[in-house]
């Protein structure tokens, strides 16, 4: 008979703790298996129950980064072990659901459990891989970036402390009339503005934010003490998408931005994400490579532009096919994110090609930080029914000001990038403008 709990710690990649640990709780073993065996090669630790209660008792010796959980276990026990394992910890634990059904009644007692997901079965493994990803990812790195445009220097600061305590990131900018500029350096994911200004209405600030095609996705929220509708719904109008009226408590202001900022992300990422990977989709990435080259002048800052092509990867979808060649697609954008900090940018530039941005790195240290994901890259045992292998990628790296504008730093760096190629591949090649 088959045990009651299977920890598949054979499945845990390289011993390495750093590791994002998935608990598997489905009562199929053949289904627990196959589950088990996806999310462990595409990046993951994992630990595979039968039952919740048991991976209950594991939970209070360590908390995985997510839950994957089969629906039919039973009601009662499901929301008791639920939220005593939620009780374990501070921040509560993303769960994703899995269910036979897809009646309204069990999607709704899913999300009474707080289910952040939910798949009806049979479902795509790579749609489960992926919203894996989306949960384990903003857990660890999604930091809400506020920009307090406000002329009173004591209620800006008094709102940034309030959003800063709450675990985000603001910057206060008290002159609107320089708001371009943080714009471009600070990328926010909201801004909170006034609706009057000594110089300017808010209104007026909120439309021209909205010229830039690249700000329609900002939202806008005011903080106003005005109480005349008339008044407040013509900047909403204008390009504000939801006020606030004074005074504000504490509790109000972090939940209406976390709120506005969770919604717009979901709807950005539609537009700005690779469906495949979750990374900056070809178009993103030149606009935040064109941004970055910018911003390097202005400030005289340097950073660095990778390339990155996947080696024979003809030859993976050949001998393996395609929904294989894709999960080594992603495991390579997985591996990539994993590696690559906060404030840098990776997309996938299309196909199997993938460029990554980063910010304050030389062309040595940029260097030696591709090489690091290459090698991390080139261990990973890609599975199929053919066999498991294992592939390398190659890449090119320029650096600015080297290369002082987005299209000669993209041609170099594919220049690099085909000479890589032309080595042999598997390496990190660099191309550095000689000063004339």
């Amino acid at each position: 008979m088959e045990p009651r709990v299977a920890y598949t710690d054979r499945l845990q990649t390289n011993g390495d703790d750093s590791t994002p640990l998935i608990f598997l709780i489905e009562s199929d073993p053949s289904l627990r298996q196959d589950l088990s065996t996806q999310i462990h090669y595409s990046g993951y630790r994992v630990l595979a129950f039968e039952q919740i209660e048991l991976a209950l008792a594991e939970c209070k010796t360590r908390l995985p980064a997510a839950l994957v959980v089969d629906l039919s276990q039973p009601e009662g026990d499901m929301a008791m072990v639920l939220a005593e394992i939620q009780m374990l910890n501070d921040q509560a634990v993303p769960i994703i659901f899995l269910s036979d059904r897809g009646d309204i009644e069990t999607r709704l007692r899913a999300v009474r459990f707080g289910g952040n997901a939910y798949f009806q079965k049979p479902f795509d493994g790579g749609a489960l891989i992926r919203a894996v990803d989306n949960v384990v990812h903003k857990r660890e790195n999604e930091v809400h970036r506020i920009l307090i445009v406000e002329t009173d220097s004591d209620a800006a600061k008094m709102y940034s402390d309030i959003l800063t305590s709450a675990g985000m990131q603001t910057e206060i900018l008290n002159d609107p009339l320089q708001l371009s500029f943080s714009l471009q350096d600070f990328r926010p994911d909201l801004m909170l503005m006034n609706l009057y200004y000594p110089e300017c209405l808010g209104m007026e600030v909120a439309a021209i934010v909205r010229q830039e095609e690249a700000n329609q996705s900002i939202p806008i929220v005011y903080i106003t003490g005005e109480t005349q509708m008339e008044k407040i719904l013509p900047a909403l109008n204008k390009g504000g998408d939801d006020f606030l009226p004074l005074p504000v408590t504490a509790d109000r202001l972090v939940s209406s931005v976390s709120a506005r900022i969770d919604r717009s992300r979901i709807l950005r990422s539609l537009l700005v994400r690779d469906s495949l990977t979750g990374l900056l989709n070809h178009t993103a990435v030149r606009e935040r490579l064109t941004d970055a080259t910018i911003r390097g002048k202005r400030k005289d800052q340097q950073f660095s532009f990778a390339m990155i092509d996947i080696d024979k990867f003809k030859r993976v979808n050949d001998e393996y096919g395609h929904p294989v060649g894709d999960q080594v697609i992603q495991s390579l954008a997985r591996t990539i994110r994993q590696r690559i900090r906060k404030i840098d940018s990776a997309g996938r530039y299309g196909g199997e090609e993938f460029a990554v941005i980063l910010e304050g790195l030389d062309l040595e240290s940029a260097v030696k930080a591709m090489d690091r994901i290459r090698r991390a890259f080139s261990q990973i045992r890609h599975h199929s029914d053919k066999g498991d292998f294992f592939t390398t990628f190659s890449s090119g790296v320029v650096s600015f000001p080297d290369f002082e504008d987005a299209r000669e730093m993209n041609d170099a760096a594919d220049r690099a990038l085909y000479a890589a190629k032309r080595s042999g591949g598997n390496c990190v090649a660099r191309i550095v403008r000689k000063k004339t």
